[in-house]
């Protein structure tokens, strides 16, 4: 049996509207104070299948405020490690540009790790597990009828570990756009099925009024493919609903997205981010 994911571009996009006066013809003062900058953690460990998976790489960074220009500020000067349920510890070095590696890892599926952050004083922490992850397997490319247009699309499957619930994240990166595309599905109409997921380019050709660059020949597509905890899919999930949350007049409003991280000095300096590990299968198509 196969069960087919349809999947299509996560967009991130935020209208900021402003007016004088809305009912009268006046300058309206309004008062907005810096936040305190909170701690964002990005620690993503990823074990691609066939790899020892031992190089890793953190990042941590400040929050700014509303006005501030700065894209990213590196969080340097923080203590930095995982441990696992053996007591076995692995160290990341600083950088001293937000970013902390390691070249010491060992990544054991179904493992549970502690990270463990030291910075300005607070000390961070987040439990999760190292969750294995199927195959990519079968790699092609279709067509779909929509309002009776033809749209090209490249698809793969991946057999399902049955009986049991899991989670996938799923990455998309044609060579004819900046940034990858991602998605998240779980199993739970397809345990133990082969699963096809079916993917169409999202991707508008700059000034072309909307115009949909679709693929072809000689495109290259890489997917990734990742084995994730329900608590990131729930977590991913809410940063979704946040990132398109017109869901119509009865929708309810989308919860605040906490991360895995707690800070177990000061509670109610709780930082952003999150902290996951993955198993990881990843392939390339060029499109004929």
């Amino acid at each position: 049996m196969k069960s087919i994911f349809k999947i299509g571009l996560i967009a991130f996009s935020f209208v900021i509207l402003s007016c004088d006066g809305f009912f009268e013809d006046k300058a309206i003062d309004v008062s907005l104070e810096n936040a305190k900058p909170r701690l964002v953690v990005e620690a993503l460990i990823n074990w691609e299948k066939g790899t020892i998976g031992n190089n890793q790489q953190i990042l941590l960074s400040k929050s700014s405020n509303f006005f501030s220009s700065s894209k990213r500020i590196p969080a340097t000067g923080a203590s930095v490690s995982i441990e696992n349920t053996n007591g076995d510890v692995f160290d990341f070095i600083d950088n001293n540009d937000g970013s902390y590696t390691t070249t010491q890892f060992e990544p054991i599926l179904r493992e549970k790790y502690t990270l463990i952050i030291n910075f300005e004083g607070e000390e961070i922490r987040a439990i999760e597990t190292l969750l294995p992850v199927p195959d990519i397997e079968n790699i092609g490319q279709d067509e779909f009828e929509v309002l009776g247009e033809k749209i090209p699309v490249v698809t793969f499957t991946f057999q399902d570990i049955s009986e049991e619930e899991n989670f996938f994240f799923f990455e998309f990166f044609p060579d004819f756009q900046p940034e990858k595309d991602t998605d998240f599905s779980d199993d739970e109409f397809q345990d133990g099925n082969e699963i096809e997921v079916e993917f169409s380019s999202s991707f508008e050709i700059p000034n072309s009024d909307g115009e949909i660059r679709e693929f072809k020949q000689g495109d290259v597509i890489d997917f990734a493919l990742f084995g994730i905890s329900e608590q990131f899919y729930n977590y991913y999930g809410i940063i979704n609903d946040q990132a398109d949350p017109d869901g119509g007049p009865f929708s309810l409003p989308p919860a605040q997205a906490n991360g895995n991280c707690i800070n177990i000095t000061n509670p109610e300096n709780r930082p952003l981010g999150y902290f996951r590990l993955s198993e990881v299968s990843k392939a390339s198509y060029t499109y004929e």
